[in-house]
């Protein structure tokens, strides 16, 4: 049976990964999510904390819809940038020599996913190399809009009962990746701190829709604007120190 609950789970960021579990049913059988945070830390003077939060009510989903709502708090004392990714798994429960089978999260006759994500929130960018990048600065103290809302199993259903069977009652697993690194209120550093780690140039847009923020223009107004302005995310990283 599937409980309601809220969990939070608070992981400092030094490299510590932390796997949790919660059970959810589907259909009449049991399946399991997991999911793990892996969280980088870059920042070397003021320290970051990072709750993940993490409402798992059941807000009246269909068996097959499963309620994940995961955002990231930031409860130290340091400004940050920040990219998430995340990455799944299915798994058998194993056989007669103990050994777990991987399935594929793809149907087979078509690039529809089995686990569908529903990713929100138009503060996050989703680039090329996979990761999903939040457009704001994420200040002390503060949390980011929900990540992702809820994963839709309902795919499941369409397979062939055999298959359908194998996924009712495999493993499913989800694991996230976060990197954080420090936004300065010197327009210089922030912009090298997300080349160094991110390998991304950085400029900002200001809430007029007309004023950006980049190395060549308008520095002096990034540490009045720096908690509602737009990051603007892009390849090439010119920063890095030059």
């Amino acid at each position: 049976m599937y409980k309601s609950r809220k969990k939070k789970n608070m992981i400092k960021l030094s490299g510590i990964a932390l796997l949790a579990a919660l059970t959810v049913g589907i259909g009449s059988t049991s399946a399991v999510i997991r999911h793990q945070i892996d969280l980088k830390n870059e920042i070397s003077a003021d320290t970051v904390v990072i709750e993940v939060e993490e409402d798992l009510a059941d807000d009246n989903q269909s068996d097959w819809t499963k309620p994940k709502k995961v955002s990231f708090k930031n409860s130290g004392s340091a400004d940050v940038f920040l990219r998430v990714a995340y990455s799944e798994s299915w798994s058998t429960a194993g056989g007669a020599d103990g050994e777990k089978e991987l399935l594929s999260n793809k149907m087979p006759d078509s690039d529809s996913d089995v686990a569908s994500k529903v990713v929100s929130g138009e503060n996050w960018e989703l680039r090329e190399d996979g990761w999903y990048y939040y457009k704001k600065v994420l200040p002390a103290g503060s949390t980011t809009e929900n990540f992702m809302e809820k994963v839709d199993f309902s795919n499941i259903e369409s397979l062939e009962e055999s298959l359908k069977n194998t996924y009712k009652e495999a493993e499913y697993e989800i694991h996230f990746q976060a990197e954080a690194v420090q936004a300065s209120d010197q327009w210089k550093v922030s912009e090298d701190a997300a080349a160094a780690l991110f390998d991304k140039d950085i400029s900002a847009e200001l809430n007029d829709g007309t004023t950006i923020i980049d190395r060549d223009q308008n520095e002096d107004q990034w540490p009045s604007n720096k908690d509602t302005a737009e990051i603007i995310w892009s390849d090439g990283a010119a920063g890095g120190g030059n």
